[in-house]
């Protein structure tokens, strides 16, 4: 993995559009070479070149990438208003659509504990899928979704029987404390995305009320709200 050089604005295409709801939508892409340079890591994502929302250049978006073959993968897009380049170039794909992706740079080690608590919104959805299929049979896992759409039990959830999975409307400090009553905090992997301030309360909630090690936990902002 380190010898190699970093892969940049490789071409894919879009090889068809699933819609779960009106606001969340599956792109599968063609893989055309990807996986002969690229190695997907539990939780790992593409950097994707879409154009920016006045057609004047492209910008980058990240996003988790599930569904990993040799000759496919597919990413997960919210579709929301206003919409932000990302979102308006998912709700505008269609077959034969080509785009660009790269490589970030990305490193996720899971320490061999006992439990595992993972809380995301759906933008991570497809994270929390391939790193609850990666991790350890023996583990724990419990799985919080934070979204307050009315039918988001027909988005697409994780392996079933491999983890604890519910939906919280809001994530908040107490509500945090009732989900980890009991829990060794020197014992639990802790891994959380999502809009900032999601990430900003768990954070805030590992570093006081379960005082998680450092080493055992992977907090980041997949999006801002207004942005």
């Amino acid at each position: 993995m380190a010898a190699r050089p970093r892969l940049s604005d490789h071409q894919v295409t879009v090889r068809s559009v699933t819609d779960f709801t009106p606001w969340y939508r599956r792109v599968e892409f063609d893989a055309e070479g990807l996986f002969e340079q690229y190695e997907s890591m539990p939780a790992g994502y593409l950097l994707v070149n879409v154009p920016s929302l006045d057609g004047a250049s492209s910008v980058q978006r990240a996003y988790s990438i599930d569904g990993v073959s040799a000759d496919n993968f597919w990413l997960e897009f919210v579709l929301h208003s206003p919409a932000g380049p990302g979102s308006a170039w998912a709700a505008a794909a269609e077959p034969g659509m080509t785009v660009t992706v790269s490589e970030p740079a990305y490193n996720l080690a899971v320490p061999a504990l006992s439990c595992a608590l993972l809380i995301a919104d759906p933008t991570a959805l497809p994270g929390v899928r391939s790193l609850v299929d990666a991790l350890s049979p023996q583990m724990r896992v419990l799985a919080r979704i934070v979204d307050s759409h009315h039918d988001h039990d027909l988005v697409p959830l994780v392996t079933e029987g491999k983890a604890d999975i519910d939906w919280l409307d809001e994530v908040t400090g107490q509500k945090l404390t009732e989900l980890t009553a009991g829990i060794d905090p020197s014992d639990c992997f802790v891994w959380a995305a999502g809009e900032r301030q999601l990430a900003k309360q768990v954070r805030e909630f590992t570093r006081t009320t379960l005082p998680v090690p450092r080493s055992s936990q992977h907090i980041q902002t997949y999006w801002i709200a207004g942005r």
